[in-house]
């Protein structure tokens, strides 16, 4: 999300104005991860239907969503179109589909929230120390002065050897 105008400046500046958007969508990644997870379990759980239920209901709501927001900008210029589709998205992933999914992660995991916070701490303060170092620098603006490419590669060295190095000091299992 913090790279948004570097990739969309790699892609050409007909794409540029879709840079919000992404990075609403990246945040809408982070919500839909909680999936990824209680998806496998409950299928291990042999709660297949449960499964079906909750994935069926999430994307029922999400496509009226969708609708309602499309109804409500369709004289809206598309970079606001667009930037709406990706907020419902959003809405419906942190507002809906993420709590669901934690809820059943963790009620067929037999786990509390501390225990998963405990477990993913490590991860969180390494997707932190990423985000800020990214941030920084592109705040400092260290590499306004080369081609975007080059700048979203800095983007990448720079998070990647915060998050890998944040990563390894914080999380006890990793060594």
């Amino acid at each position: 999300a913090l790279s948004s105008r570097e990739v969309m400046a790699v892609l050409g500046d007909k794409w540029a104005p879709a840079a919000p958007a992404l990075a609403v969508f990246c945040f809408f990644g982070i919500s839909h991860a909680l999936s990824k997870f209680t998806s496998p379990l409950l299928m291990a759980k042999n709660k297949a239907h449960l499964m079906a239920i909750l994935t069926w209901s999430v994307n029922l709501i999400s496509v009226g969503t969708m609708i309602a927001t499309a109804i409500l900008l369709k004289d809206a210029p598309v970079q606001h179109q667009v930037l709406g589709m990706a907020a419902a998205r959003l809405a419906v992933g942190v507002g809906l589909m993420a709590p669901l999914f934690l809820f059943f992660l963790l009620r067929f995991s037999q786990t509390g929230i501390g225990d998963l916070l405990h477990a993913i701490g490590p991860s969180l303060i390494a997707a932190g120390a990423t985000a800020l170092s990214v941030w920084t620098l592109n705040a400092t603006a260290v590499l306004s002065g080369i081609r975007p490419v080059g700048q979203l590669a800095g983007d990448i060295l720079v998070g990647g050897a915060a998050g890998i190095c944040t990563l390894l000091a914080s999380d006890r299992e990793m060594m």
